[in-house]
């Protein structure tokens, strides 16, 4: 065979081959062109490549998404619009579809005309076979992307808050009965079960003397409905697993459903410990102060006015028995004297009122001390203040008693200064093993801004009860005046 021969042979050979690939192509868009409607119509993006990485046919989505002409995207190279970080994966892909591989999952990003890339996902089976057309289709992920990194910035920031905060957060399901427990709750209080059972775990890790009050303050939250609002507090004893019951405050919000019944609580529970101390620390303070100016008023003014009130009547004796007329101012005297030292003596008893001699129990017990108080009260703010004791009450010590008398003596006093009220009653009785204190007045009710409504008074009273285990609630009567209740399990 001469050169001219072989020359042919190889030409032909070669165009031969081209044919045999022109008509593989030919059958491949003859295939895909039974589906034209489905192709020009889909929001997806569906094209046609070729192994050398270039698109042979889009679908208008491309032109429509990414704003490019489609000769436009045609005439350049796939991996020329492919952003920088990208194209290796991107080669890869193309690599394992050349191979026979499909590719079921794959994400990259494409450049748009405006600069800007658009996050695509993209899935192509394997190439049948003798073809070299790859049928591939991408999803716009772009928005769920921006939504992806928009959580997880929102995650990474309350990571961040819960590795810093000292509060213990959780997030309980009501419908579920389940729970979320952040990492600082399960370091101090352990692991809640993992199904069911969340409620009872919860309930049994309170103080006992706290178990009721609080549960069934949370269950009447969760089960009232829009009239309790959405939010949640109290204050109780909760069981570490370290240092034993710790004093905490637990505050959630409520979420509900269209029927107003809840179905979560998201909250907090933190450890109010160093603060109680302070505050206990603070309220010892106060009575030790109070004892040292009691015992100043007895011991030292209190002596004076008697010594003063016996010279004064000695003078009144002297001056009448030399018939002078100055007896008897000197008699007026001593007897505003004797008022005096009443007085002081009353403020003293006040603001120690219930002693305790050498065996530790209460010399003039509870029942005597608010009596007193009654009688100082109807004298230092002519008003009619009555103590009535309907039951017997058991010895609980001197702190109790203490602490009982103070909230008798705060409810009181805010009562006589912010109530003008013409009666005051102070109940003490036994119901259902409970202690009941009760102080009603016939004023104008609870006032706004006063000591009764929430300040220092009141925050007083409800601290000292805390300290004792008591319950307090303060109510306006429907027809005037105030109720101030408390119980005391016996």
């Amino acid at each position: 065979m001469n050169d001219s021969e072989v020359s042919f042979e190889k030409t032909a050979k070669q165009l031969r081959a081209r044919i045999v690939e022109l008509e593989s192509q030919v059958e491949d868009l003859r295939r895909y062109r039974i589906d034209d409607r489905f192709f020009e119509n889909s929001n997806d993006f569906l094209c046609i490549a070729d192994l050398d990485g270039t698109f042979k046919r889009i679908n208008p989505t491309f032109t429509l998404k990414l704003g490019y002409s489609e000769s436009e995207i045609l005439a350049r190279p796939i991996i020329d619009s492919v952003h920088p970080d990208d194209r290796e994966s991107t080669i890869m892909a193309l690599r394992k579809l050349s191979e026979g591989e499909s590719v079921p999952h794959f994400e990259n990003r494409y450049r748009s005309k405006d600069g800007s890339y658009r996050w695509l996902s993209w899935m192509a089976p394997a190439l049948q076979p003798g073809s070299k057309a790859i049928f591939a289709v991408a999803r716009d992920i772009t928005d769920q992307k921006a939504t992806l990194e928009a959580l997880k910035r929102s995650q990474d920031r309350l990571d961040l808050v819960l590795l810093t905060t000292q509060e213990a957060i959780w997030d309980y399901d009501v419908v579920a009965d389940s729970v979320w427990l952040s990492e600082r709750y399960q370091r101090l209080f352990g692991t809640a079960p993992a199904t069911s059972g969340v409620w009872d775990w919860w309930v049994d890790q309170i103080y006992p003397d706290d178990r009721a009050r609080v549960s069934e303050s949370l269950r009447k939250a969760l089960t009232g409905g829009q009239e309790y609002g959405c939010v949640w507090q109290a204050e109780y004893r909760f069981r570490s697993l370290e240092d034993g019951y710790l004093n905490m405050e637990s505050t959630g919000y409520i979420t509900r459903d269209e029927n107003g019944k809840a179905t979560r609580i998201v909250g907090t529970k933190r450890d109010l410990t160093e603060r109680k101390t302070l505050e206990r620390r603070l309220l010892d303070i106060a009575d030790e102060e109070q004892k040292r100016i009691a015992h100043d008023l007895h011991d030292g003014l209190g002596q004076e006015l008697t010594g003063l009130a016996m010279m004064a009547e000695a003078l009144s004796i002297e001056l009448r028995e030399k018939s002078l007329p100055e007896s008897k101012t000197a008699k007026k005297i001593a007897h505003l004297l004797d008022g005096s030292l009443r007085s002081v003596r009353g403020m003293a008893q006040g603001l120690r009122p219930v002693e305790i001699d050498s065996h530790g129990l209460e010399s003039n017990g509870l029942a005597a001390a608010l009596e007193r108080l009654a009688l100082q009260t109807a004298q230092m703010h002519r008003v009619q203040c009555k103590f009535d004791a309907t039951d017997s009450i058991p010895n609980r010590g001197s702190e109790v008693a203490t602490q009982l008398y103070r909230i008798v003596q705060e409810a009181v006093t805010n009562a006589a200064k912010h109530g003008k009220p013409n009666v005051i009653e102070i109940k003490l009785g036994k119901k259902n093993e409970e202690m009941e204190l009760f102080v009603s007045d016939d004023g104008v009710g609870m006032v706004e801004n006063s000591n009764s409504t929430g300040g220092i008074g009141m925050r007083s009273m409800h601290y000292r009860c805390s300290l004792i285990g008591a319950r307090l609630s303060i109510e306006s009567k429907p027809d005037g005046g105030t109720v101030v209740a408390c119980r005391l399990p016996l």
